[in-house]
């Protein structure tokens, strides 16, 4: 949409700035379609020792005053939240980076490319 007042060479500019902007967005939202349909066998689970170090790093950061949260607590509950977050954070962040390989890295499959394009 153009205003009554505005400089035609400033719309243009401003619509090809929007038009790079929703374009770059589609991609991004292509992207993690993909990545999300991606098969989890690709990747290896977070382990459980990592998840244990993470907990650990938690407790050090708390007084000596505050025990290790039962599950049945508030604190319980949001800290196996977080947790349930880091492990898809990670997992999805393992799949993109398998997938980024097989488009473009050293492990280039023309399937995965063909598939994605």
């Amino acid at each position: 949409m153009q205003f009554n007042q505005e400089d035609v060479s400033k719309f243009k500019q401003r619509r090809e700035v929007a038009e790079k902007a929703r374009f770059e967005a589609k991609q991004i939202m292509r992207l993690d379609f993909f990545v999300d349909k991606q098969p989890h066998d690709a990747i290896r689970v977070i382990r459980k020792e990592s998840i244990r170090k993470i907990h650990e790093s938690i407790v050090d950061g708390l007084p000596a005053s505050v025990p290790f949260p039962d599950q049945d607590t508030k604190l319980g509950r949001l800290l196996r939240i977080l947790t349930a977050d880091i492990i898809q954070f990670y997992t999805r962040t393992m799949k993109r980076t398998v997938l980024l390989s097989k488009l473009s890295g050293p492990y280039k499959d023309t399937d995965i490319i063909d598939r994605y394009q």
